[in-house]
Parts: C-alpha cells; structure tokens; sequence
C-alpha cells in the first residue's frame, strides 16, 4: 500500500493544490484527496517530480494534515521491514 495524491490541469490558487511545472506541462498536486493504494495497481510509470517538488509536497501535506515532524523511518519511498 501507498499513499497517493492526484494530479489535475485544472489548478486553483490555495491551499488544498500544489503547482508542478513538468516538461512544459502545468499540473497541480490535490493536498485534499490523498487515497491509500495497493501497488499491484500500478502498470507502468507514467513520470516523477524533482526533488525539491517532492519535498514541498510533503511539507504542504504535513501543514495541510497538521503533522509536525514524520513519521518514524523518516524517508518515504523505500521498503518497510
């Protein structure tokens, strides 16, 4: 499982987005619909975001979500054991 946050073309200027600029492609982050995914859903990649994108994400995620510090293990993205 995962945590997922849906993109849109259709971006609005407050809180609950996030701007990406992407390979001359404008998308916006939604904050306000993160779902829980199994990764058997996954096909193929369709793209990432730099790292700095990646970070505030996850600040604007944890504002948004009133969260202060991550959770334990720190980084997101690998494996738990």
């Amino acid at each position: 499982m995962v945590w997922a946050l849906p993109l849109t073309t259709q971006g609005q200027n407050n809180k609950y987005y996030y701007k990406l600029d992407h390979e001359d492609m404008k998308s916006w982050v939604i904050l306000s619909q993160i779902k829980t995914i199994s990764t058997k859903r996954f096909l193929r990649k369709v793209g990432s975001i730099s790292l700095s994108d990646f970070k505030e994400v996850i600040l604007r995620l944890q504002k948004f979500l009133k969260i202060e510090n991550p959770l334990a293990g720190g980084f997101l993205g690998g494996r738990s054991h």
